[in-house]
């Protein structure tokens, strides 16, 4: 967090920054002083830290300025903060900026621009927003009723992208200054709601919130001194929980450009899009409330895609993910396990959410004519059973069972001379071949071989009998599900194999929910 604080050898406010440590206690605050030295020109409430904490917003009238307050910026490099750089126009005028907000994934910039401003004051404000356009931002538009309604301050823009936090004088407050929450929804702003937990009869601006959520960092009166206040945000007003993801894209350890999308894997609609910045950088937000695929492909097509599918249906805190992503090379012998494509349950029917890896398969060949692919299908664990037993055990196979009869007695037993000659009440263990002259009477065949005959003879005789065998592999009928997708696309069989393996090549143990889904795959190799 960045906060102000008279704690300070000279007594007057300073900008401080600390960090939260494990166990939930505060680091050792730091000035920043490239925001210290003009601290008597910054407006003392308009300072905001981006999610990541590498960028900083801030009010300020200091020279050279485009009006009276604008909104300046300063990025931290390594440990180090840059000179604060000067936003420029369309976002600063001749008149007053204050209190920016930046979103997390950076594209929008959210303040108030007023009539008058002092340090500590501002008056008929309303809050304004304005969308980045690479490195420029564009002509900022102001914030419709009912989020503007004659006097609005310090814009917060949560951590969902969708939840707005601002203070605001309109009727029905208790007084002053009150904190209000709005959500977008369709486009559209909805009716804000008092955060009456929060609110007092005094000014009340200037909360945080941080990604989670959850809690609410905010300044009070305590005890006759300004002070840090944390409070529990309740549910109902919490911002919807999000994945945010901090990640660079490259290849070969350069920067690579490539095409940055998230789809809804229900409705198949796009819900976020972009392109990495020039040095590989990149941010997407990811919100619950449903499953998403990710991806990452190279602009160039000569680099293999990346992939993952979020599920996030049921997200008890936001989160926030660092991901390095190297493209490799395509080239011939590189194999990857791939986890995106699925089967539903106990079945060889593909998942619906399988579509979006398949066409980057799809497009891997056709925009790679000189290479083929080679897909092998891995489940975790055969089992098999004579019985039904248990509700996995889908497929069915039929094999042969070696068994002994009951002693079968035989009036007239025909052997040839090369047998041992069998005694009269003698039991002995022939298979079912060595009687087939005996049951099917072909004594005068025997006969003429001179053999010999006896009376009253009893054999046990071994038997086979076909019966059914219930199995879990239902790998072989998955490759020739995705076969037939393949040759329905037009790819010629010649450019692709797929075979069903079982579960040999088990990459860790079945000892765990997580091993057993690993072990659940598809090798994918370049051939």
């Amino acid at each position: 967090m960045i906060y102000m604080s008279s704690y300070s050898e000279s007594g007057a406010l300073e900008v401080k920054t600390s960090n939260l440590q494990r166990g939930g206690s505060w680091s050792d605050p730091e000035d920043i002083d490239v925001l210290n030295k003009w601290t008597s020109n910054n407006f003392q409430g308009g300072y905001f830290l981006s999610y990541d904490g590498n960028t900083i917003v801030f009010t300020s009238r200091k020279v050279p300025g485009i009006g009276k307050f604008d909104i300046w910026i300063t990025e931290k490099t390594g440990s180090s903060w840059s000179a604060p750089v000067n936003l420029g126009k369309p976002v600063n005028s001749t008149g007053n900026e204050g209190s920016p907000s930046l979103s997390p994934d950076g594209k929008l910039l959210y303040f108030m621009r007023c009539e008058k401003m002092t340090t500590k004051d501002a008056e008929n404000c309303k809050l304004m927003v304005s969308e980045r356009r690479g490195n420029y931002w564009n002509e900022p538009k102001e914030l419709p009723s009912p989020i503007n309604m004659g006097h609005e301050t310090a814009p917060r823009i949560l951590g969902d992208n969708q939840t707005l936090v601002f203070s605001s004088e309109r009727a029905g407050g208790k007084g002053g200054l009150d904190y209000y929450l709005s959500r977008v929804e369709n486009g559209e702003w909805q009716q804000p709601v008092a955060m009456d937990y929060l609110n007092t009869p005094e000014d009340d601006q200037f909360v945080s919130i941080p990604l989670k959520g959850n809690i609410a960092y905010y300044s009070m009166v305590y005890r006759g001194y300004n002070a840090i206040i944390m409070a529990q945000i309740p549910e109902d007003l919490q911002p919807r929980k999000v994945t945010l993801i901090d990640g660079t894209v490259t290849a070969n350890g350069q920067p690579i450009d490539a095409f940055l999308q998230v789809y809804d894997l229900t409705s198949g609609e796009l819900v976020q899009h972009g392109r990495p910045n020039p040095d590989g950088s990149f941010r997407m937000i990811i919100p619950e409330g449903g499953n998403y695929d990710f991806s990452v492909t190279s602009k160039d097509n000569q680099h293999l895609y990346y992939a993952k599918v979020y599920e996030q249906q049921e997200m008890e805190v936001s989160n926030w993910e660092i991901n390095a992503i190297e493209l490799a090379a395509i080239k011939r012998n590189y194999s990857w396990e791939n986890t995106n494509i699925g089967f539903e349950t106990a079945s060889a029917s593909l998942r619906s959410t399988s579509e979006f890896e398949l066409k980057r398969l799809l497009k891997l060949l056709k925009n790679n004519p000189d290479i083929n692919l080679s897909l092998e299908i891995y489940t975790d664990e055969v089992i098999e059973d004579t019985l039904k037993s248990d509700p996995d055990l889908t497929e069915v196979r039929q094999d042969s069972i070696e068994f002994m009869t009951d002693s079968i007695v035989f009036d007239t037993v025909w052997v040839t001379p090369t047998e041992e000659l069998i005694d009269e009440g003698e039991t002995i263990d022939y298979t079912q071949d060595s009687l087939q002259f005996a049951e099917e009477g072909n004594y005068e065949e025997y006969s003429q071989a001179n053999e010999f005959s006896i009376d009253t003879v009893s054999f046990k005789v071994k038997r086979f009998r076909v019966v059914d065998i219930y199995h879990n592999d239902r790998t072989p009928l998955q490759a020739e599900t995705l076969q037939e997708y393949f040759r329905e696309k037009g790819v010629p069989e010649d450019r692709f194999i797929i075979l069903g393996l079982g579960d040999i090549n088990n990459l860790v143990s079945n000892d765990s929910k997580e091993n057993r889904a690993t072990n659940q795959r598809i090798k994918v190799t370049i051939e």
